[in-house]
């Protein structure tokens, strides 16, 4: 029987505060899809080198575009075992995985320059590294149906139309508390967001314009630091004591393989990170292994301290500690 308290699943809209605008230095597409989809059209690389450890929709654009992609392996630090040496008319894609990886880029983006691209999609709140390109999600932090920030070391011409047809029912269904019902919903969302450069919907950008941003990230970064001091002892990252901004989620990497199936079963909706890495040829061994010892655990703006003790006190359990 599943717990009546349950974690994670996609979010809806709220909390609300005044309307703030957004930064003017970004554009605001759909997608990170988009975003790099942009970029492309701009640098009109021939190559991108990308991590085997990502979702496919990371790498749509390039097969869309007709560009070349290279991939490269990052250890349990979640950094690039060897950063690859880029040729004439190449690019490199880095991921900010969870946030943790902030400084290590910058390094990495102060020589490369424009031709770094920085995927910030678990990173909303950190924002963009200096002479690079940098995009978010705002999907994956508020409950919104499309809007990711994109900002360049180059003018890019801002869209002339915008993207009309988001879906939304699953965030009315939410917001309803019929969570099982709006996935289909969520997942159709997913698939519908586009690549052409448009501004993102008008229910997006005001939701965002009134979303409570900073209350949003004070309330992920003291249920990060919780989890951590509960959790830390099991993880197998590196955490440090710099402070994330507004955490995506909190990456517990355990030892071993577990079955994310159980946590499901047991109220606990962690993503998997990816699964698609499972089945995609010549993904070395370590990084289809990280997908297995993954536990992205929820700790948004929905949860308050007893939340996380409870969440914590349950992932305990469940792994026999």
């Amino acid at each position: 029987m599943r717990p009546s308290q349950t974690f994670g699943g996609f979010l809806t809209p709220g909390p609300f505060g005044p309307a703030i605008p957004l930064d003017p230095a970004a554009l605001l597409l759909p997608a990170g899809r988009t975003c790099i989809a942009t970029v492309l059209q701009v640098m009109r690389p021939h190559r991108v080198h990308v991590p085997h450890f990502v979702c496919d929709s990371v790498t749509l654009p390039m097969q869309v575009s007709g560009t070349s992609v290279t991939r490269y392996r990052i250890g349990d630090d979640l950094l690039p075992v060897e950063l690859p040496a880029l040729r004439s008319n190449e690019m490199l894609l880095m991921i900010d995985y969870f946030g943790l990886c902030g400084k290590s880029i910058a390094e990495v983006a102060s020589v490369w320059g424009d031709r770094c691209i920085v995927d910030r999609s678990q990173a909303f709140f950190s924002g963009p590294v200096a002479g690079c390109w940098t995009f978010n999600s705002s999907r994956k932090f508020f409950g919104v149906p499309d809007g990711a920030q994109l900002w360049g070391p180059k003018s890019v011409p801002p869209p002339e139309r915008r993207f009309l047809r988001p879906v939304i029912d699953h965030l009315l269904l939410g917001l309803a508390g019929a969570q099982a019902e709006g996935l289909p919903y969520h997942r159709a969302n997913d698939a519908n967001l586009p690549l052409d450069h448009l501004r993102a919907s008008l229910v997006s950008e005001r939701l965002l314009e009134r979303g409570a941003r900073d209350d949003v990230r004070r309330i992920r970064e003291r249920n990060f630091k919780l989890l951590h001091a509960l959790l830390g002892r099991l993880n197998m990252l590196d955490i440090g004591s710099e402070p994330v901004p507004g955490p995506f989620h909190y990456p517990l990497l355990l030892p071993a393989p577990i079955d994310h199936r159980m946590f499901h079963a047991a109220g606990i909706f962690c993503p998997v990170l990816w699964p698609e890495v499972l089945t995609r040829p010549g993904v070395p061994g370590e990084d289809a292994d990280r997908v297995k010892r993954l536990l992205a655990l929820p700790l948004d703006q929905r949860y308050d301290e007893r939340h996380m003790e409870a969440l914590a006190d349950r992932v305990l359990l469940m792994l026999d500690q």
